[in-house]
């Protein structure tokens, strides 16, 4: 393992897409920072996800974050620098129940005060958008044409490389064991001391309830016409022009 830095202002412990976001937006507005990621980038539960991103979601809040991811994606390959094969092509929940029904009208309205293009289908709008969609048992779909999915993997890349270049240092193969507490700093085994935690836990509404020594914050943001989510199975489908993958969710 290299040498740790004598001293940065954040350790950011994990190098997965929340990582390597939260390396790439601090070492951006000037903060030095520390990631340390005990296997390789993205090797955890980042490399599992299917990839999909969307502001289909019942809050004001998810919403709003949701949306501002896509405006962030779709900038991608300006900022921070990679293209991370995104595509756009929509995101369908097929709903099956009238409680879902229920609850995604409700969220149809509140996409659309946000402005996020998002409309409900009847079942047999749903299954023109979708001929692989077994209608049977379908009530409703909703469907936010927009929304999409890309490669996870290499938005990590994109941001820790991001992150190197603003000065940041990336270290993988480097497991945090502990935190230890030495006259009232942080370390990690090597002299790597964290600073402005309890200013950056303001910053984002978090109280970090911080005594003594302040701690570091650990944040864990072919062809396919769209993503479609079917509440009845739990399930995520890429539908592509000639054949269907399904993840879990």
């Amino acid at each position: 393992m290299a040498n740790l830095p004598e001293e940065v202002d954040v350790v950011v412990v994990g190098g997965g897409v929340m990582g390597a976001s939260t390396a790439f937006h601090l070492a951006e507005a000037g903060v030095s920072v520390l990631l340390v990621e005990k296997n390789e980038l993205a090797s955890g539960s980042t490399s599992k996800a299917a990839g999909g991103v969307r502001a289909n979601f019942s809050d004001e809040l998810n919403i709003a974050m949701g949306a501002r991811s896509l405006d962030l994606l779709a900038d991608f390959p300006n900022r921070p620098g990679q293209e991370i094969d995104l595509h756009r092509p929509g995101y369908m929940f097929a709903l099956s129940t009238p409680e879902d029904v229920e609850l995604f009208e409700k969220s149809t309205a509140l996409h659309i005060a946000a402005g996020v293009e998002s409309r409900m289908l009847t079942p047999e709008e749903a299954k023109e958008l979708n001929p692989l969609l077994e209608i049977d048992g379908i009530l409703a779909a909703s469907f936010t044409p927009n929304d999409g999915y890309c490669t996870p993997e290499s938005v990590v890349l994109g941001y820790a490389s991001g992150a190197r270049k603003h000065g940041a240092i990336v270290m993988t193969q480097t497991e945090a064991t502990d935190i230890e507490v030495v006259d009232g700093r942080a370390t990690m085994g090597q002299p790597a001391i964290v600073r402005h935690v309890s200013m950056l836990g303001s910053i984002v509404r978090v109280d970090l309830a911080v005594e003594g020594a302040e701690r570091p914050i650990e944040m864990e943001l072919s062809r396919t016409k769209f993503q479609q989510l079917d509440l009845r199975t739990n399930s995520a489908v890429h539908l592509r022009a000639c054949q269907a993958r399904a993840f879990p969710a």
